[in-house]
């Protein structure tokens, strides 16, 4: 099965409503030089699912033959970047548990501040972590390091 990031016209159509309905929600896109998206940030500003964070990052992908070169770092960066620009000092996400990307989050900066049992449609229970970065700067100081 390949991979998808939305990049089919279906996909695009389906970010494109996202966007037109929720009109204060950044997207990053990531591409690589040939133009194929190879992956995307989206985050929404204001108030968090944990209090105090005044912004959430509500998905990060990468393609799994661009993931360990720096796609989601850049993206996080860039979001951390904005967020800042709208008077955002702080932001959380939630991942899976199991996700490998919990070590980029970490080199990050950022810190475990919950956790949650979740039952997606398909039955099967997971756990949910959340990551927090109580200044945003913070998270671009770890950037340059990572």
């Amino acid at each position: 099965m390949g991979e998808s990031l939305g990049g089919n016209s279906q996909g695009v159509v389906r970010w494109y409503d996202w966007m037109m309905t929720k009109p204060h929600d950044l997207l990053y896109v990531a591409q690589a030089e040939t133009g194929e998206i190879v992956g995307y940030a989206l985050g929404r500003p204001g108030l968090s699912d944990i209090a105090p964070f005044a912004s959430e990052l509500m998905a990060l992908h990468v393609r799994q033959s661009y993931q360990r070169q720096g796609v989601g770092r850049n993206l996080m960066v860039k979001m951390a970047e904005q967020f800042q620009k709208l008077a955002c000092a702080s932001l959380m996400l939630w991942a899976l548990a199991k996700n490998p990307a919990c070590s980029l989050y970490e080199k990050l900066g950022g810190q475990l501040i919950g956790k949650r049992e979740i039952e997606p449609e398909e039955g099967e229970k997971a756990v949910e972590v959340a990551y927090g970065w109580q200044e945003l700067d913070r998270l671009e100081i770890f950037a340059e390091g990572a």
